[in-house]
């Protein structure tokens, strides 16, 4: 600088100035030098608008963010494209020295991000920060803030991504537990013993379930219930949990009539069909809006695992949907599921079976080697056949002659 150079200078890439370098990477004496030579303190990144304060709290440097501030930075001054400011991020990051600053400076605590209205209280509880989230609520941070994007709550953020221990504290806290926060956690992961390692303290579904939730709370625009979106996404730990808590296994949703082992099945979850047949679901039982059964969703998806399982469980291959008289067979013909296709003419599927629109499997069916399958399947259909109708006929031509002979007898 003694020798003329610039000091906001910023790089072509990011727009960073030294200050913006200095800040970001925790040299305090730099940055003391750069602002008494005029540096400006809050000036922005050209690619997300970032200052020298929200660089220095995102990365944990106090003293950094210290000496700003006495620097006349603005505390709450946010990022161009998503309007995090510096308690956003210090929070999120659990840097609780900078938090402490900050809002001992003036920082806004329940301030919203302009992307999806998060608090500074959202992002700690995402992060599992609990000490963060400690002090945000001590400086009345509103524990039921939802986010404009889907509504969650700090509880929401917590419980779907498994930080049982804000969970823990948001409860206490007395955080509303009336909007489906085992739901969300049954949609978006276990975080169960098996998945942490923790039996006790590490399961937010076990919390919730003690802490009053109910298992069968149906909060979703389609009716699911924990137990539909556990099934749907294969969280097999925190179903059983759900069916050990009194979970209705055959409940269905409002919107097409689902239930768990459809959605399971569907999906290629075996684990989570065979718990579920287990737990005595019914195996045949057909989705409202089409008739369709477990075993037609596992072939139209080509969940050839699941089909095996279903029909070893006593799944009829022959059942047809209500909206278009499909079979299983029609469906994983129709969508080239070969290896579904081979296992269903193995258990018996009929190839000759009609749709409503006289449609067989080969005449729905694409892949020339599903044809050629399914064309064998039908000519050993009609050997079978054929063979059947001469020994039938074979026997009443002898039943004929031995009754002419008892009358000429």
């Amino acid at each position: 600088m003694a020798e003329g150079a610039e000091v906001d200078k910023a790089t072509t890439d990011v727009g960073a100035t030294p200050l913006h370098l200095a800040s970001e990477n925790g040299k305090v004496e730099c940055a003391q030098i750069l602002i008494e030579n005029g540096a400006g303190v809050d000036r922005s990144r050209s690619i997300d608008g970032a200052t020298p304060l929200l660089l220095a709290s995102k990365n944990g440097h106090v003293e950094c963010a210290r000496l700003l501030l006495e620097k006349g930075a603005e505390v709450d001054k946010a990022t161009t494209e998503v309007g995090w400011t510096p308690l956003h991020l210090a929070s999120q990051n659990g840097f609780v020295e900078c938090m402490r600053h900050l809002m001992e400076k003036g920082a806004e605590v329940d301030r919203a991000t302009t992307d999806n209205g998060a608090t500074a209280l959202h992002l700690a509880s995402w992060n599992g920060r609990v000490e963060c989230a400690q002090i945000l609520i001590a400086k009345g941070a509103e524990v039921d803030k939802t986010t404009t994007d889907v509504g969650a709550t700090p509880l929401h953020l917590a419980s779907q991504n498994g930080k049982v221990e804000c969970a823990k504290l948001l409860i206490e806290k007395e955080a509303d537990q009336a909007r489906g926060e085992v739901l969300l956690e049954a949609r978006d992961g276990e975080h169960s013993a098996e998945a942490t390692g923790n039996p006790t303290e590490n399961d937010c579904v076990q919390l919730f379930i003690e802490t009053g939730a109910d298992v069968n709370e149906v909060t979703t625009n389609n009716g699911a219930s924990p137990l539909h979106l556990a099934s749907q996404n294969g969280h097999v730990d925190c179903a059983r949990l759900l069916i050990a808590k009194g979970a209705e296994v055959d409940e269905a949703t409002t919107d097409d009539g689902s239930t768990s082992l459809q959605l399971a099945s569907q999906n290629g979850h075996v684990e989570c069909v065979r718990l579920l047949i287990e737990a005595g679901a019914q195996i045949d039982k057909a989705r409202s809006d089409n008739g369709a059964t477990p075993l037609q969703l596992a072939s139209l998806k080509g969940r050839v695992e699941c089909a095996r399982l279903l029909v070893a469980s006593g799944a009829d291959v022959n059942t047809a949907t209500t909206n278009g008289g499909m079979t299983s067979l029609h469906l994983a013909s129709q969508n080239d599921h070969i290896e579904c296709v081979r296992f269903l003419i193995s258990k018996g599927a009929d190839v000759r079976a009609t749709t409503y629109q006289r449609h067989t499997p080969r005449f729905l069916a694409r892949m020339p080697e599903i044809r050629g399958l399914l064309l064998k399947a039908e000519a050993t259909s009609h050997i079978r056949c054929w063979r059947t109708w001469r020994q039938q006929t074979s026997s009443f031509r002898n039943d004929g002659k031995n009754f002419a002979f008892s009358r000429l007898a």
